[in-house]
């Protein structure tokens, strides 16, 4: 592997505000208070309602505001695609979300590295004739080896393929546009106002550069193997955040042979993005002038997604085209019986008595101790601070569900599965842990 400069767009770099509150909006994955919609399509709930926590002082009720948005993740990538910025996002009633959860806001890339060697998964090395960037950051758009998690200073190591990010994809893919209209810019400098952080890091963590709001990000292997083809999943932005802000997530899993397109709407809740994005993930196989043209397993799709996106993935999970769901921070179970995985932590929006009432056959919970941060609320942002406690679980998740690698599948099945015995597993430090896979 050798290592050049790295390149970046022109949007500002993501600066982590970790003291951030976080404002919620159907905090209780079951409950529909306030008026959202039912998240099951179908109308089945697998989820007891819980009580949201009491909300912060200082920040507008959603109803002042008239979106459940909060503060900012971090600047994200402009295009180099040649597609001209949207100026402004109609229909501000398209963000209502059927029982989606505020993310967590400004948070801008996750926290604190983890040994390299505990991350690293056996596999190909990389191509020695294809150059990696070392130390990528937020924005970048070069092919990444490793990449910096910006609140902590530290690197997180790659998988064997390495990863890039493709801004502002959805114009003219196999002769038809893929855009969304349910981002309203108005909302987000509001609320992350409201919050009392620096103006001066508010404004940049709200500065979206020449990320075309309506299109998409594709996060793909930055070695695409001869003949090889690779699962899809699908991603959803948590409330006023954006793909960036979950970079070093969305990149990790990309480097270990999955393509993951990322709406860049900050208000994904109907799950309406995310099923478009799995059109997406057709086109983009079917038009010959596309880099991932015949690469893709359309047939092996995931959805996830963070807070208000683990509402979206909840509703788009229904979805014939997806096979497998995690939800972050935003409930115990999807409303039908795929298999999923639910992720939340102390501090968070639920207790972990709402996972263990939830949990049913092929799914399993982890509920983190001991998260990094500062906020009251930190542990809804376990995956944004420390990456390197849920990287290598997610993409052993999807390569579980998706690949049916039986190593893989060692990590949830089983009594005596990997994740099933503290310590087994060092970077997930300390947590609560069920399955019934």
């Amino acid at each position: 592997m050798s290592v050049r400069g790295k390149r970046t767009i022109t949007a500002k770099p993501a600066v982590a505000a970790t003291s951030l509150l976080v404002a919620c909006w159907g905090c209780s994955s079951g409950s529909n208070d306030g008026g959202a919609p039912p998240l099951a399509q179908d109308g089945t709930h697998a989820v007891e309602a819980t009580d949201p926590p009491e909300p912060p002082a200082a920040p507008m009720s959603m109803n002042e505001a008239g979106s459940g948005a909060q503060t900012d993740v971090g600047a994200t990538p402009g295009g180099n695609t040649g597609q001209t910025p949207a100026a402004s996002m109609p229909d501000p009633g398209a963000m209502a979300d059927p029982g989606a959860m505020a993310d967590p806001g400004a948070m801008a890339d996750p926290g604190a590295m983890a040994d390299p060697g505990a991350m690293a998964e056996p596999g190909a090395m990389a191509d020695p004739g294809i150059e990696l960037a070392a130390n990528c950051e937020g924005g970048s758009i070069d092919g990444c080896g490793s990449v910096m998690v910006a609140s902590s200073g530290m690197t997180l190591e790659l998988g064997p393929l390495g990863a890039k990010m493709v801004p502002n994809v959805g114009r003219g893919v196999n002769g038809m546009n893929f855009t969304t209209n349910s981002d309203n810019p108005a909302i987000c400098p509001i609320f992350a106002a409201s919050f009392g952080e620096d103006p001066e890091s508010t404004e940049r963590l709200l500065d979206t550069g020449e990320l075309d709001m309506s299109l998409y990000s594709v996060y793909q292997p930055a070695i695409l193997e001869e003949g090889a083809t690779y699962p899809v999943v699908v991603w959803g932005n948590g409330t006023c955040a954006q793909p960036e802000g979950y970079g070093p997530l969305l990149r990790f899993v990309a480097s270990h042979g999955f393509v993951v397109i990322a709406p860049h709407s900050r208000f994904v809740g109907s799950g309406s993005e995310l099923r478009k994005g799995a059109d997406l993930a057709e086109a983009l196989n079917a038009d010959d002038s596309q880099e991932l043209f015949g690469k893709l397993k359309l047939d092996k799709m995931g959805v996830m997604g963070h807070s208000q996106g683990s509402g979206g993935a909840r509703s788009a999970s229904n979805d014939a085209r997806f096979d497998a769901i995690i939800l972050w921070n935003g409930g115990g179970a999807p409303p039908n019986q795929k298999p999923y995985l639910a992720v939340s932590a102390e501090m968070d929006l639920q207790p972990l008595s709402t996972l263990e009432r939830a949990l049913r056959d092929s799914g399993a919970y982890i509920f983190f101790h001991d998260s990094a941060g500062m906020g009251a609320q930190r542990g809804h942002l376990t995956l944004m601070l420390e990456p390197e406690r849920v990287a290598m679980m997610a993409v052993n998740f999807w390569k579980m569900t998706l690949l049916d690698d039986a190593e893989a599948a060692t990590w949830f099945k089983g009594a005596d599965c990997k994740m099933c015995t503290q310590g087994t597993i060092p970077e997930l430090k300390a947590y609560d842990f069920g399955s019934r896979f």
